[in-house]
């Protein structure tokens, strides 16, 4: 499980699952759905973006939020919300939002099984 105030320099390897190999389908705990949202200095908002996902009726869904160098409260907004699995956090130094795109693609568990 990645850290949930994590730096994003340098993201972690995905983690294999056991018994998963090509053309198998993976646990049923694994994610279906990567919902990938970059932001910055989003404090107003960002808290809605994630309220919105949680009240989806789909269980089966990751959230990875890559926070691209915010300097306002965004972290301490999210942070009543990393208590549930399914809601990553990243932190990067700003970069720009593709870049903060593709690093989330990088820890989306339901793409790299």
């Amino acid at each position: 499980m990645t850290h949930r105030f994590n730096s994003a320099a340098s993201p972690a390897a995905p983690q294999s699952r056991e018994g998963h190999q090509s053309g198998q389908f993976a646990p049923a705990s694994a994610p279906l759905v990567s919902i990938i949202t970059p932001t910055f200095n989003r404090e107003r908002t960002i808290t809605q973006a994630v309220e919105s996902v949680l009240a989806q009726s789909y269980p089966h869904w990751e959230l990875i939020i890559v926070d691209d160098g915010s300097q306002d409260g965004t972290r301490e907004k999210l942070a009543s919300y990393l208590d549930d699995e399914r809601i990553q956090y990243h932190f990067q130094q700003n970069q720009g939002q593709s870049i903060a795109r593709n690093l989330a693609l990088q820890y989306a568990r339901c793409v790299n099984r």
